[in-house]
């Protein structure tokens, strides 16, 4: 007697759930439809480029000679360019990475636009 009553609690429940879960797929049917949002923006320029820092100029020893000196000089000029290529390319990326963002944000003011316009 008790199983039967057990079953019958049972099932009204799940007829009771599924009329539910039939409600709001209809419900659901009325509900506008969204755009996938684009996944985030990641900038290219990574944390070894970042950490990376110029050479400082190399000391000059008492008593060098004039050809030690100019080698010193050509190890400074090799390091001042090396240092001046590594800043432009760093420019490039950050130009880059503020064109991705304002692409980026264009689109979702895009699809927020589409969002409200929709009745």
């Amino acid at each position: 007697m008790a199983r039967r009553i057990l079953q019958a609690s049972f099932v009204r429940r799940a007829a009771l759930s599924a009329g539910w879960l039939a409600g709001l797929h209809t419900l659901a049917g009325c509900a506008p439809t969204l755009p996938v949002v684009v996944a985030p923006i990641n900038c290219p320029v990574s944390a070894e480029q970042l950490a990376r820092r110029c050479q400082a100029p190399q000391a000059i020893a008492n008593g060098a000679t004039y050809g030690e000196v100019l080698q010193l000089h050509q190890l400074d000029r090799k390091a001042l360019r090396d240092c001046a290529a590594h800043d432009r390319l760093l420019a490039e990326m950050i130009v880059q990475c503020q064109r991705t963002i304002l692409d980026y944000n264009d689109r979702l003011v895009e699809i927020n636009r589409r969002i409200a316009d929709k009745p």
